[in-house]
């Protein structure tokens, strides 16, 4: 990605790059990803980042296309909604790899059949009560 070796990605880096994986990026889109990691210092605006912020941009971009998949793999109606139940039962796999209680369930019995939208489970996968 950063073609110079200058420890830095520029905008037509980022195009390209995005390009080669096809997922074609407008400039303003890019600029905007730039802003968040690089905000403006006055009214200059960045035109690049380090390769640091860069990769962080990629896996940012990874967790929200494996959160999204994942949830429309739930989603079995294609209603907008999964049931807190089935996200219970995926995400127990991973709540056993990383915490001290093996098998508990993040959601109580009784909301076992709660529907849940793509926000709410986004929250809960970041680790916050519904």
């Amino acid at each position: 990605v950063d073609v110079y070796h200058e420890g830095r990605v520029s905008l037509l880096e980022m195009q390209k790059f995005m390009a080669s994986a096809q997922k074609k990026k407008s400039d303003k889109e890019l600029q905007e990803m730039i802003d968040r990691v690089n905000p403006r210092e006055g009214k200059e605006a960045n035109t690049a980042i380090t390769r640091e912020e860069f990769m962080g941009l990629m896996a940012e971009a990874e967790f929200y296309n494996l959160f999204k998949e994942t949830f429309q793999e739930l989603d079995f109606e294609n209603s907008g909604y999964v049931r807190a139940g089935d996200l219970d039962e995926v995400l127990g796999g991973v709540r056993d790899l990383i915490a001290e209680k093996k098998h508990s369930s993040i959601i109580d019995d009784g909301d076992m059949d709660m529907l849940v939208d793509y926000d709410q489970y986004t929250k809960m996968l970041l680790g916050a009560a519904l």
